[in-house]
């Protein structure tokens, strides 16, 4: 009567929602470390952005640069903040299915109709 762990059907749910969230997990690390190969200011946050300007007495005119390296530049930025989310996604559903799985150990073993007409011998 007792199903083995791997069978039960929360435990099935918690793996698929672990699959999923390692694979969002890992295709959003690889994307953002990618662009912040490429644009390194990327991986800085606002403050050390802000600390580095105000230390440094240059400035970093946009108009230096041409129409396609901005556009560029905004889609980076705009596609390195998605996959940044990404990353929580991938790990709210890591946790998910630990969730999932832990519960698959309380769950309740129901008989199955023919299981009783084995033990009454029918």
């Amino acid at each position: 009567m007792s199903i083995p762990l791997y069978k039960r059907r929360w435990f099935k749910l918690g793996m698929l929602f672990v699959i999923i969230g390692v694979f969002s997990y890992g295709l959003a690390a690889v994307q953002t470390a990618k662009y912040e190969k490429e644009f390194p200011h990327l991986s800085k946050n606002d403050r050390e952005l802000f600390l580095e300007k105000v230390n440094s007495n240059e400035t970093a005119d946009l108009s230096e640069m041409s129409k396609e390296e901005k556009d560029r530049l905004q889609n980076v930025t705009m596609l390195h903040g998605l996959y940044q989310t990404y990353t929580y996604v991938g790990w709210v559903f890591i946790i998910l299915g630990i969730i999932c799985m832990l519960l698959s150990t309380k769950e309740p073993q129901v008989p199955v109709l023919e299981n009783e007409e084995d033990e009454n011998g029918t």
